[in-house]
């Protein structure tokens, strides 16, 4: 059995001219796959994103920014990988029923050659179905994102799955409902799994979902290239599941060295649980100084807008933060200032 980290397909391919709405999708789906390159031939007509009509180019300048904002969830996720062989794109193999042949054989090798690995899989366990193993047309990254891309010419409308559970369990002899929730990530809409929803698309829209109770770090900042943001500040996206809950991790190093071998390197874990958020380090024996600090952090799903936000540094140093709350239940945290290397905790109150 062979896992493939690395993989994606050329934007544009090889041979013969895509023509204009092909290679807009193209980027679209490509910004969000393991490897992305535009790619050409000799034989073909060139294909820079500027050579195409404006609209066009607008729509894959997005894309890439998309892709760029993303890159420290796909670096976390590349490390995960170099130490679990959990690949960074996947389909939700992890619905398939126990005692389904094909699933016990996936557990058997993760668990034979990476024995430190989930054998969930992506850490997070929905309604046992067969159902999205057959899907070719979406997929997972990592653990937190849901990608439907579109693929068909003039496409007015797309059917995704959102995969999950939505049942009732008792806790300390409490009813407590179970539910695996969605937000779009340009709406910020919130959707209930398993369920199968029919959304309108045109040129601009790619359905992205972020799970509920993942966390993902990035960064926003434009820039020509990703080394020039190598300092730049982070924002962590909290998209919260039904018990307001959410959790995430973040690696970096240096980028271009082997220092992260001896252990110059970053690895933190952050989880948002009773209206606060903590930074933990994951590799105590790790130390790397990073020139990047906390910029902004986005709860998303949370059902009433607090009437405090502080900060409370490693040195045990308090501070109040700014921050506004919108119709989308989203909450939007200003300027902790805080380096991303440091342990820290915010409170909502």
């Amino acid at each position: 059995m062979l896992v493939l980290i690395l993989l994606s397909a050329d934007v544009g391919g090889f041979f013969k001219n895509p023509d204009t709405e092909l290679l807009t999708r193209w980027y679209q789906a490509g910004a969000y796959q393991p490897f992305f390159r535009a790619h050409a031939h000799l034989d073909t007509k060139r294909r820079e994103p500027w050579l195409y009509p404006e609209e066009n180019t607008a729509v894959i300048r997005t894309a890439i920014r998309n892709r760029y904002a993303l890159l420290p969830y796909w670096y976390t996720l590349f490390y995960q990988a170099s130490q679990t062989g959990v690949p960074p794109m996947s389909v939700s193999i992890h619905n398939l029923k126990r005692d389904d042949v094909y699933l016990n054989l996936i557990i058997s090798y993760f668990e034979s050659y990476f024995p430190s690995s989930n054998t969930d899989l992506c850490g997070w366990n929905f309604q046992k179905t067969l159902k999205t193993f057959a899907m070719e047309d979406q997929y997972m990254i990592g653990s937190s994102l849901l990608v439907r891309p579109i693929t068909d010419a003039g496409a007015t409308s797309v059917s995704v799955y959102l995969p999950g559970q939505n049942t009732t369990s008792m806790v300390r002899h409490t009813v407590v409902k179970e539910e695996t929730r969605w937000y779009r990530m340009d709406t910020f809409d919130k959707m209930t799994g398993p369920t199968q929803v029919s959304l309108s698309v045109s040129l601009t829209t790619v359905p992205v979902f972020q799970r509920g109770g993942s966390i993902l770090p990035t960064k926003e900042r434009v820039r020509r290239c990703s080394s020039l943001g190598a300092g730049d500040p982070y924002t962590l996206k909290i998209a919260l599941d039904a018990q307001g809950s959410a959790v995430g991790q973040l690696y970096t190093d240096d980028g271009h060295t082997y220092n992260f071998q001896k252990g110059q390197y970053i690895y933190r874990q952050f989880e948002f649980k009773d209206n606060k958020l903590i930074s933990k380090n994951l590799a105590p024996v790790s130390e790397y100084n990073s020139k990047s600090w906390l910029e902004r952090v986005v709860i998303i799903g949370l059902s009433e807008s607090p009437n405090h936000v502080s900060l409370i540094s490693q040195g045990g140093n308090t501070q109040s933060l700014e921050f506004g709350y919108s119709a989308q239940r989203v909450l939007s945290i200003r300027k902790p200032a805080i380096n991303i290397a440091e342990d820290f905790e915010i409170s909502l109150t």
